[in-house]
């Protein structure tokens, strides 16, 4: 069955389209809708959700060394198909002092779980331990 998840134009911070989102080119700006499971039938993808509590006052260059990291490991990593980091923006006010997070989107279980014990992935844990106090991640199989 051929994907019919559309990719957010937000959420396209990586140069690799979505291996489903190139299958929809008319409907790339369309914003992706959770809400109607069809839209996500064929695509056996991962979202790999990462939640950052950051430390007080994290040193700016180890921040944006953090970033320039994670932003590589799409070119390292095989089946990396999109990326996005940044502050949290949501109005409501349940972050919990989450303010920072970045998504990796890949194309199914088999290429996250080759990312987990990658030596590109493994080395971004300790810019990760010396930005954030706590980590939350979430897995998203939609």
């Amino acid at each position: 069955m051929e994907c019919a998840l559309v990719a957010t134009d937000a959420f396209r911070h990586a140069e690799r389209p979505s291996p489903c989102a190139s299958r929809h080119p008319a409907e790339r700006a369309h914003v992706m809708r959770p809400h109607k499971p069809d839209r996500w039938k064929g695509c056996p993808m991962i979202v790999h959700v990462v939640l950052l509590r950051p430390k007080p006052d994290p040193d700016p260059g180890t921040m944006e060394a953090l970033r320039s990291a994670l932003a590589a490991l799409p070119d390292a990593i095989p089946g990396i198909t999109r990326f996005a980091w940044g502050p949290n923006s949501s109005p409501e006010g349940k972050g919990q002092g989450y303010d920072l997070g970045f998504v990796m989107e890949f194309a199914d279980a088999a290429a996250r779980d080759a990312y987990l014990p990658h030596p590109a992935h493994v080395a971004v844990g300790p810019l990760v331990r010396a930005v954030a106090a706590e980590v939350l991640v979430f897995d998203l199989e939609p």
